[in-house]
């Protein structure tokens, strides 16, 4: 797979290049992803891992986490009901289970 272009517009990625399939989807030379979620803060204590994300108001979203970066990453979800961002974008989850040792969390439009 080879890029030949990137732009952004807005919260929204364009890609263009020579592939034919993108995030499991198809995606003939062209696929857009949103970047607009990204994490605020972290905090780990005794009741568990609270995330917080900065979205896009209008658009839901899934926590997901994984226990290594080594490929292939295995994302799963944490949360049950759907994370949908307050008028300033933010949204917040506690991981009341949060697996022994390092954890990593991402936020995943739905």
């Amino acid at each position: 797979m080879n890029v030949f272009g990137l732009t952004a517009s807005g919260n929204d990625l364009y890609v263009g290049g020579n592939f034919t399939m993108a995030g499991g989807k198809a995606a003939e030379h062209l696929a857009k992803a949103r970047v607009g979620s990204k994490a605020r803060s972290l905090v780990a204590n005794e009741f568990g891992t609270t995330v917080e994300f900065s979205g896009v108001t209008g658009y839901e979203y899934d926590l997901l986490r994984a226990t290594n970066l080594t490929a292939p990453i295995v994302w799963a979800p944490v949360n049950t009901n759907r994370l949908i961002p307050a008028a300033d974008g933010s949204f917040t989850f506690t991981d009341t289970n949060p697996p022994p040792g390092k954890a990593f969390y991402r936020a995943a439009e739905h």
